[in-house]
């Protein structure tokens, strides 16, 4: 069976600034001929190093569901590289089960820390049912202004 998906990010604000967020849309269409139970995971580290706790804990507050890193050794580096001037505040979302051929949906939520042009965080797509990581790699910047 294939094991592929069709990642696409869409951003509606027009106006980025300093210490507002702002929010990532990514639809994920599972290519694949099995369901899958998945998550989007901001990139980490400590996920390519295989550590029990590379996988949030995932909470759910008045239906939004969200995932908190424990404490690492590398002091919470969630940004694998990439611009150290932007916060991401989830750390991870669920989508669920997607089944064959069907989309999942999920909001992520950053804050632009200075201004500038600034790179979006990768991400990665993991698997629940099989424990599989995907890399979701792109070059996506965003060019926040200073509050007014």
């Amino acid at each position: 069976p294939a094991e592929a998906f069709r990642v696409d990010m869409a951003i509606h604000e027009d106006k980025f600034r300093v210490g507002e967020p702002l929010t990532l849309i990514v639809k994920v269409l599972n290519l694949s001929t099995r369901s899958r139970n998945l998550m989007l995971l901001i990139n980490s580290k400590n996920l390519e190093e295989g550590a029990d706790d590379s996988v949030p804990v995932m909470a759910e507050v008045g239906g939004y569901s969200f995932g908190v890193w424990g404490l690492t050794d590398n002091g919470g580096d969630v940004t694998d590289g990439k611009d150290d001037n932007i916060l991401a505040i989830d750390a991870a979302r669920l989508l669920g089960d997607v089944l064959p051929q069907q989309v999942g949906e999920a909001d992520l939520r950053f804050v632009p820390l200075r201004e500038g042009t600034l790179d979006i965080p990768n991400f990665k797509l993991y698997d629940m049912t099989e424990g599989e990581f995907y890399d979701c790699t792109h070059s996506l910047k965003i060019m926040a202004e200073a509050r007014t």
